[in-house]
C-alpha cells in the first residue's frame, strides 16, 4: 500500500468532502446554507483537481512505463475512463457557479449531486480495491 498510499489518502479526503456536503441536500437547508454548501463543494473540487493531476502526472506515467502488462492495461482503460468523469464533473461545476444558483434550484442541484456522488464512488472504490491493490501487489 506504500506506493499508493498518497493516493488512498486523496480519495479519504474527497469522500468526507462529499459526505459533508451531501448533509446540505435538502431543499429548506439549501435555501438557508447555500454560502457553506458551495464552500464545500469548492473544496471537493480543489480537492478532485489536484488528485487528478497527481494521478495524471505521477500515478499514471509510472504504470504506463511498468513492466507489467496487466498494470499497463489497467492504466490505459483507467485514463481513458477518466476523461468522461472529469468532463462531467467540470459540466456539473459550470452549471452550479455559487450559492445563489444553489437557492434558486436545490431540487435540481441535489439530483446532480447525488448522481455526480455515486459515479465518483464508485471510480474511487474500483480504484482503491483494483487499480491500487495491483499496483501495491506488484510492486
Amino acid at each position: 500500500m506504500e506506493k499508493t498510499l498518497r493516493f488512498r489518502k486523496q480519495h479519504e479526503e474527497i469522500t468526507q468532502l462529499a459526505e459533508n456536503l451531501s448533509s446540505f441536500l435538502k431543499p429548506e437547508r439549501l435555501r438557508t446554507e447555500a454560502k457553506t454548501a458551495r464552500l464545500i463543494l469548492a473544496k471537493l473540487a480543489g480537492v478532485l483537481n489536484i488528485h487528478l493531476a497527481a494521478e495524471d502526472n505521477v500515478l499514471y506515467p509510472n504504470l504506463l512505463n511498468s513492466d507489467d502488462e496487466q498494470i499497463k492495461v489497467m492504466a490505459q482503460k483507467y485514463i481513458a475512463e477518466m476523461s468522461a468523469l472529469k468532463n462531467s464533473f467540470n459540466e456539473y461545476l459550470k452549471k452550479w457557479p455559487s450559492p445563489l444558483s444553489l437557492q434558486n434550484n436545490p431540487e435540481q442541484f441535489i439530483e446532480e449531486t447525488k448522481q455526480i456522488f455515486e459515479i465518483l464512488g464508485q471510480r474511487i472504490q474500483r480504484e482503491n480495491d483494483e487499480l491500487y491493490t495491483l499496483v501495491d501487489k506488484k510492486s
